[in-house]
């Protein structure tokens, strides 16, 4: 793909992060149950999901006394719609005490993470992993499911009702930018992973493996697999936002931090 970057440099990873999180979001804000706003600097969707990583703004671009009216307008629209919502902060977020602000109106800081990169043509294939996982892409809805409750394994099975209608609405084939990853053992479904393949990288989400198959291997070769898979495609630059839990096995692959992204909430 001749669009793909091929550079490191820090602003053009973070920024394609960014875009990246904005258009996978996107795909969702256009199905048929949901909303799109996308005022004067500000774009923020509405799923109606009791799950807030599925509403919420994506991102803000707005100078600073043009900011505190736009919060209370998003907020007043989701407390009428009694829906739990997010709001993203990323790397073109404006403006730069953005985070602050939105403390200053009653937000609450969920997480801040470092926004990584690796060299897709230079990472390091070299580890330990799981010899009995076998993974498999997402085709039908019952491996859908089983995606779902596995990576939402702590939430209640209404809420990955929820989700599962969400993605069957996207229509996840070979044309869809959204790929899901199961992998299992000896037919148990373990361990998930996402790859979103943008405009000019790929970015790796939801890689998650159940606690008691944690440390054979399995997060690495979910991790890979999408890597390799982003490869294939054409892709130079694989990018993801990294949890705690995963920073090491990600440093270890060849991923370098190039900024950071966070999420703030709001009790509705």
């Amino acid at each position: 793909m001749n669009t793909a970057l091929q550079d490191l440099s820090p602003s053009t990873v973070a920024l394609a992060y960014d875009a990246n999180h904005i258009a996978e979001r996107m795909l969702f804000s256009r199905l048929p149950q949901a909303e799109l706003h996308n005022d004067l600097g500000l774009l923020w969707y509405a799923t109606g999901s009791d799950a807030d990583s599925f509403n919420g703004v994506l991102q803000t671009q707005l100078e600073p006394d043009r900011l505190s009216p736009a919060i209370s307008r998003v907020c007043k629209y989701f407390q009428q719609r009694h829906l739990p919502f997010l709001w993203f902060v990323g790397p073109s977020s404006r403006p730069d005490n953005l985070g602050r602000i939105l403390e200053e109106n009653g937000f609450t800081h969920a997480e801040t993470e470092p926004v990584m990169a690796v060299d897709l043509l230079r990472m390091n294939t070299d580890l330990p992993v799981s010899s009995r996982l076998a993974i498999h892409r997402v085709r039908t809805h019952e491996q859908l499911l089983q995606w779902l409750r596995v990576c939402f394994s702590e939430c209640p099975e209404e809420l990955i009702q929820q989700c599962f209608t969400l993605y069957s609405g996207l229509h996840l084939d070979h044309l869809s930018p959204l790929r899901l990853y199961l992998g299992t053992i000896d037919g148990e479904p373990v361990a998930t992973s996402l790859l979103f393949c943008g405009v000019e990288a790929a970015s790796l989400r939801n890689i998650f493996t159940l606690p008691r198959y944690r440390g054979q291997g399995v997060g690495a070769m979910m991790t890979l697999a999408a890597l390799h898979e982003a490869r294939s495609c054409g892709y130079r630059i694989g990018l993801l936002a990294a949890s705690p839990m995963g920073s090491a096995l990600y440093r270890r692959i060849g991923f370098q931090a190039y900024g950071t992204f966070s999420v703030y909430y709001v009790t509705i």
